[in-house]
């Protein structure tokens, strides 16, 4: 049985360079917030791009703590590359809770041409920081993740950046439970950002000023 100190952890680690561009200014770290549902809105269709993250391959984030003194004993290690799973898990979780909230999410099966043609709104996740914290039976037996990830938005055609900002997200569990844990934290990181009122106002206005465009594309596709 493989030793769970020797963990290593299968997380996103693929970099790209619109979610790790240095001119980061806009951070929001709001725990525990409620989305703000946007049903009534004409929100331009939203599109989930990818999650990826902008840890480097091989970086500690994190480690395994036992006894009553909570000693570490064993680091955790971002991976060097991404897990088909992960992804899966983080766009459907990303496009469901946006769902929820009332956006219009676009079918990520529709066809490239019909996409490129139309005006969507493009979501784009980057992990910029994680830390993940495990502790065995006497050092309290539970699971603490916490997650930091820069969101961007583009505009599907003009590729312009709309918006971006860096939220927070965590979570514990009772045990060591890594996967569910870190699913956890990225659940809230999401919602947090759906309850952020200037990035939903950023979406109602650009969305005011290029509903036009979007009504003339989807018009002129077929």
């Amino acid at each position: 049985m493989k030793n769970i100190l020797s963990y290593i952890i299968l997380l996103p680690s693929i970099l790209i360079i619109a979610g790790c561009n240095s001119f980061i200014s806009l951070v929001g770290n709001r725990q525990n917030s409620i989305p703000i549902n946007v049903g009534n809105q004409n929100i331009l269709p939203i599109y989930v791009y990818t999650v990826n993250s902008c840890l480097i391959p091989g970086s500690i984030i994190g480690g395994h703590y036992d006894g009553m003194a909570k000693v570490k004993q064993q680091h955790y290690f971002a991976s060097e590359t991404i897990s088909e799973y992960w992804q899966k898990q983080y766009v459907e979780i990303l496009s469901e809770e946006f769902n929820h909230s009332g956006y219009d999410i676009s079918d990520q099966n529709e066809s490239n041409v019909l996409f490129l043609n139309q005006g969507y709104i493009i979501v784009i996740g980057s992990i910029v920081n994680q830390n993940i914290k495990t502790y065995g039976e006497f050092g309290g037996d539970r699971t603490e993740v916490s997650l930091e990830i820069l969101w961007q938005f583009y505009h599907s055609i003009k590729n312009n950046l709309i918006y971006q900002l860096k939220v927070k997200g965590d979570a514990y569990n009772c045990g060591i439970a890594i996967e569910m844990t870190s699913l956890d934290a990225y659940k809230n990181c999401v919602r947090n950002l759906l309850a952020d009122s200037s990035m939903v106002n950023e979406m109602i206005n650009y969305s005011n000023e290029n509903s036009w465009y979007y009504q003339f594309t989807t018009a002129n596709t077929f």
